[in-house]
């Protein structure tokens, strides 16, 4: 069983997989699985499978998951295929994010903000809108952070993403402690490990326990802290 970093939000965890081969992520493994997709009719559903493959070697080999999405994104554009095209284009945007080239991040994520507005993708705006919202975190620019990730947990909240709501709960939380506003931030936090603990979701929880700790640690509150 191979460890490997799962993404989440503006953070990442290590995490395994169980029954998946050590060389799932190798090499030959993906030049099998582009072998295979390389004789798929050019449609909608190889430019879906081509991102979801992008997406699964985004931490092993990221020259190669940038090659995988440019090849989905150009597909998509000559389908016109909207859905796809703003797709590749959020995860581009996740790619360049985990370079630290935030600023040609942000410009993908409003590309596919734009698409996915025009599509009415509720769950593609939620994603776009937290994202856009971690931009603006990572700029210090808490009043933007606030507004675009509202906009995520409004979505989240209509559709039911209860996943997703962990993870908005927690961000609004991390602007409310940035800003020194201690009660609200403790308030997303502990709803953020409401659901956690509701959907028993272990990242989740390890996720909103550490925030929590660094919480109190920012309080000096060093007993709760270490209890954290």
């Amino acid at each position: 069983m191979r460890p490997f970093l799962l993404l989440v939000g503006r953070y990442c965890f290590v995490v395994c997989c169980p029954g998946q081969s050590e060389d799932w992520y190798t090499a030959s493994r993906l030049d099998s699985l582009l072998q295979v997709w390389a004789t798929m009719p050019d449609d909608s559903a190889k430019v879906d499978r081509l991102n979801n493959l992008s997406w699964r070697f985004k931490n092993q080999n990221q020259k190669e998951a940038f090659r995988i999405i440019r090849q989905s994104f150009h597909l998509a554009s000559e389908l016109s295929y909207s859905k796809g095209i703003a797709d590749a284009s959020h995860s581009l945007g996740m790619l360049y994010w985990y370079q630290g080239n935030y600023w040609q991040a942000a410009d993908y994520y409003f590309k596919a903000l734009e698409i996915r507005e025009a599509l009415d993708d509720s769950l593609g705006l939620a994603r776009s809108y937290n994202n856009i919202g971690n931009v603006y975190f990572h700029q210090e620019k808490y009043y933007n952070a606030l507004r675009y990730y509202r906009q995520s947990l409004q979505l989240r909240e209509e559709i039911g993403d209860s996943t997703g709501l962990i993870y908005s709960y927690n961000n609004l939380g991390d602007v409310y402690q940035k800003r020194k506003d201690i009660e609200q931030a403790l308030q997303y936090y502990e709803t953020a490990y409401g659901f956690a603990e509701r959907l028993v979701n272990d990242q989740g929880r390890a996720f909103v326990l550490h925030n929590l700790g660094v919480l109190s640690l920012d309080q000096q509150a060093y007993k709760p802290a270490v209890d954290y």
